[in-house]
């Protein structure tokens, strides 16, 4: 149960950052993925942004994955790859973040075997419609989980936004 505490001052101390208006705004939508949930996304300036994550795995075991992180937009590294008119559209984007996973979740108590704790690397690629405020996104993300114990593990997931101004 102590493990959760840095994480859950991490996730408290993003909110007002998200709260704040930004240049490209404010988005919400639905990751999809194992395990799928809610995402929501922050724009800081027009190329960097921070994204929190809650999701509940379908799968086999009752867990709850929260997940952070830090995004850097490259727009000029699909420029060779995709027609002119949709260039402004795209981006790639890379960064760092973190993320709990809270294992067996409906017995109603949380041991600290149950825990896990790790840095993610996500790399991706988002699509921002001209006529509606829609961004859609695919993403690869290299996960090194650290506590309990190391593992290195890959993780993919797609998904939509839909932004408030």
């Amino acid at each position: 149960m102590s493990r959760l505490i840095p994480l859950a001052l991490i996730a408290l101390l993003s909110f007002p950052i998200l709260a704040h208006a930004g240049e490209k705004g404010f988005g919400v939508g639905m990751i999809v993925g194992e395990p799928t949930g809610v995402t929501v996304k922050k724009w800081l300036t027009g190329s960097s942004a921070i994204v929190v994550s809650g999701a509940y795995s379908f799968g086999g075991s009752d867990e709850l994955r929260i997940q952070a992180d830090y995004l850097v937009h490259n727009y000029k590294l699909l420029r060779e790859l995709v027609p002119r008119s949709a260039r402004s559209r795209f981006s790639a984007y890379y960064g760092i973040g973190a993320r709990m996973r809270i294992d067996d979740i409906t017995e109603g108590k949380v041991f600290d075997d149950d825990v896990d704790l790790g840095i993610r690397f996500p790399l991706g690629i988002t699509y921002r419609f001209r006529e509606a405020p829609l961004e859609v996104f695919g993403e690869f993300v290299p996960v090194l989980d650290v506590s309990p114990e190391s593992k290195l593990l890959w993780r993919s997931a797609f998904g939509v936004r839909y932004y408030f101004k």
